[in-house]
């Protein structure tokens, strides 16, 4: 039994079980506990839409790590959004996703940084779930974006140098395809 095995979501623990992330269950890592202390299965949008974490199987999903006060962050968000925009023009709703795991120290904050973004995110009231999906991903700096393919593996951790470099062409973000891309690259 490995330590993601309690990392479940109502509804939807068949496709947790089956939904198979190299070290990690990404379903899980973004479920958590609502205020009225029952499950969360959901994400939000910045206008409080709720989006099923479930809807997340058999695409690209980018979780991206990052905070208001941080000033590559601040750099790095317009690009992260110019190149969501357009992989979400060109890929509709099969495709590409990105859930933002907010740093932020208050709400305030979060739902301000948050209304720049047109991505989904964990809720900042959800404290637990935040603070798992802080925890089960190690990195060392912000913002920090790791990249999970359709069949729910970790596929890359460098998502943030590949969309600085190279926008929305590093879709899908594959070594095969980011090699592509470094072989056109003088």
């Amino acid at each position: 039994m490995s330590m993601y095995d309690d990392l479940t979501i109502s509804k939807s623990e068949q496709a947790i079980r089956t939904f198979p992330y190299r070290d990690i269950n990404l379903l899980g890592l973004l479920a958590g506990v609502q205020e009225n202390g029952e499950q969360r299965d959901f994400l939000i949008r910045n206008n409080g839409d709720q989006v099923k974490i479930d809807e997340l199987i058999g695409k690209t999903v980018g979780v991206y790590y990052t905070a208001a006060w941080c000033c590559p962050s601040r750099k790095f968000t317009p690009k992260l959004v110019e190149a969501y925009r357009e992989l979400s023009a060109k890929t509709a709703k099969a495709g590409f996703e990105i859930v933002y795991v907010s740093q932020d120290e208050d709400e305030e904050t979060f739902n301000e940084f948050f209304s720049e973004m047109p991505w989904l995110a964990v809720p900042y009231s959800d404290s637990e779930g935040l603070k798992r999906a802080r925890g089960l991903l190690s990195f060392s700096f912000l913002p920090y974006l790791v990249i999970f393919d359709e069949e729910g593996k970790q596929l890359n951790t460098e998502g943030r140098k590949h969309v600085e470099k190279h926008g929305a062409k590093a879709y899908p973000f594959t070594p095969e395809r980011i090699q592509e891309l470094s072989n056109l690259t003088p």
